[in-house]
């Protein structure tokens, strides 16, 4: 228990400081009032998600994604990387399908 107190109270120090600092924070909790005096004061700078893992019915739901993406910034920057990926894929596009076996 003294483990996870440390973590907790590590997560909220820091996140203090990247508000103070004027930083955009999404932080993890397990209950959703642990950062609200956080919220209250800094608003949509802190986007909180609650993350419980000894909740079992909220664990037998489907799973989130593997990569979540938050922000327009976030998805500008996903999106022009996997475009930027893609048009490389199609330069090697002869030498991948001269690979293929015949039948």
């Amino acid at each position: 228990m003294a483990h996870y107190r440390c973590i907790l109270c590590f997560g909220r120090e820091m996140t203090e400081i990247l508000l103070k600092q004027g930083d955009w924070v999404a932080a993890t909790v397990r209950k959703a009032d642990t950062l609200s005096d956080l919220k209250g004061q800094y608003g949509e700078k802190l986007w909180i998600g609650v993350v419980d893992v000894t909740d079992t019915v909220a664990l037998r739901q489907p799973e989130p994604p593997p990569r979540l993406t938050l922000g327009s910034d976030a998805y500008e920057a996903v999106t022009t990387a996997l475009h930027q990926r893609l048009k490389a894929l199609e330069t090697q596009k002869d030498i991948a399908f001269s690979t293929d076996f015949t039948n």
